[in-house]
């Protein structure tokens, strides 16, 4: 076998790959074996009957397409190895000639992975200030902590206010019809303004055990779409009115956390907890544009379709926000592009379509940039042999679930498709090798001027 390859461009290739006729005549009497068998001949048995016989019965353009298609796979296969090639398109295939008793030539064009030369991404050092912990940070902290280990407990006579919780049932209805997290019994809430439905709480104060009170609420717009904005009515009996003590700040508070003895003990711990989650921020900042200055610092060719890649993951994330803004992607590109959509003698089609390639465009050096970044990850985690456990598959069906505000099962669902659940696990194996950046970064501390 021969193969000539050419560079049509920086990441796309043709090869063009000769087969012996020795290979295609050997290739074209196994398919002609294998058929021959599945044959079924009257007055003859399965397989036994004369060659010159079953030939008549092969249709000739059947089996010359299977012995095509074997003969191109196979070739197409070993070409790759041997000249170290990894397609990340569909090849389009070409054949130059294929007859009885000749080669078979055929050219496959196709992009290819661009070779990446990693820069030095471990324990990279990087600059900042030494951080000091201050005593409003450790005494927030405890407060944090001592607020947690309160205990509720219930006033007598005592009345709905600020700083209070209240121990209630309400039934809720929009449009005289019961809602979805609209109704509950013995809730234990905490009263303060800034609760989820701030009129609703703002009517609850001054209320005392017993008493029972309809309230009128509007319903904030981040809420489901179906009562989102709508007028809602509740019925609110109030049982209790209870109010937080707090334990007191000594050694048997650091004693309740089980690890401590003294509360100087307890206060190193946050101290150094502090520096712990500065430093992680630190390092996390810094990853970012670490990944740029690599990106920036690279000099391979990147594919198209990885650029169209991350448009499309761009276009979906731009989607999502807007439907959570409740705006159309139509009312966004107006509202962007207001002079594309004054233009006269065109459509309103033509008008959002050149929008469109207007916003593609304007995100297209940032999906290049974070192209790049890609293939630099997934030559990070090759090289390292990261691999993927069940339980972070599931963590991250779990987060998405979250984010996407979506059941886990419909999650699950779209990631029956095998090539949409490739791409989660490259997803995942990309994100482990930027964290491996991440936690080998050195943190060198400026001196004190």
């Amino acid at each position: 076998m021969s193969v000539d390859v050419e560079v049509v461009t920086p990441t796309k290739v043709s090869l063009t790959i000769e087969v012996e006729a020795e290979k295609v005549k050997n290739e074209k009497e196994k398919v002609f074996q294998l058929m021959s068998k599945q044959v079924q001949i009257k007055g003859f048995r399965k397989g036994k009957a004369p060659r010159k016989i079953v030939e008549k019965w092969i249709n000739a353009d059947v089996l010359n397409k299977e012995v095509l298609e074997r003969l191109v796979s196979n070739a197409y296969g070993d070409a790759l190895k041997a000249n170290h090639l990894i397609p990340v398109t569909q090849p389009q295939v070409e054949i130059v000639h294929f007859s009885d008793n000749e080669s078979l030539k055929f050219k496959a064009t196709f992009e290819k992975r661009p070779e990446v030369a990693l820069p030095e991404y471990k324990g990279i050092e990087i600059e900042t200030e030494n951080r000091e912990i201050t005593v409003e940070e450790v005494e927030k902290t405890l407060q944090t902590l001592r607020d947690l280990k309160g205990i509720y407990e219930t006033v007598p006579n005592g009345v709905v206010q600020e700083g209070r919780a209240v121990l209630l049932d309400f039934e809720g209805t929009v449009e005289d019809k019961p809602f979805k997290g609209g109704n509950g019994k013995g809730v234990l809430l905490e009263v303060k303004k800034d609760w989820v439905i701030p009129e609703f709480m703002e009517q609850m104060l001054g209320m005392k055990a017993g008493e029972e009170k309809k309230v009128d609420v509007t319903i904030p717009p981040h809420f489901e779409p179906e009562i989102a904005g709508k007028q809602a009515s509740f019925k609110v009996v109030v049982h209790e009115v209870k109010e937080k003590k707090l334990p007191e700040l000594a050694d048997s508070f650091a004693q309740s956390f089980g690890e401590f003895k003294t509360m100087e003990d307890l206060k190193q711990a946050i101290r150094e907890q502090i520096k712990t989650t500065a430093e992680h921020q630190k390092k996390e900042e810094a990853l970012q544009n670490i990944l740029d200055q690599f990106a920036e610092a690279a000099s391979f060719p990147v594919p198209p379709i990885f650029i169209e890649e991350r448009l499309k993951q761009m276009e979906r994330t731009a989607l999502q926000f807007l439907q959570e803004q409740k705006k159309s992607f139509t009312e966004f590109l107006k509202e962007k592009y207001p002079e594309t959509f004054a233009l006269e003698g065109i459509t309103e089609e033509e008008k959002n379509n050149r929008a469109v390639a207007k916003f593609r465009e304007e995100l297209h050096p940032k999906a290049s940039k974070m192209a790049k970044i890609d293939l630099i990850l997934d030559e990070i985690w090759k090289k390292e042999n990261i691999t993927i456990t069940k339980d972070e598959v599931n963590a991250e069906i779990a987060r998405l679930a979250s984010h996407y505000k979506m059941p886990v099962e419909a999650i699950q669902k779209t990631l029956k498709d095998e090539q949409v659940y490739q791409s989660f696990l490259v997803g995942i194996l990309r994100a482990k090798a930027s964290f491996l950046i991440r936690d080998s970064l050195k943190l060198k501390f400026k001196e004190k001027s």
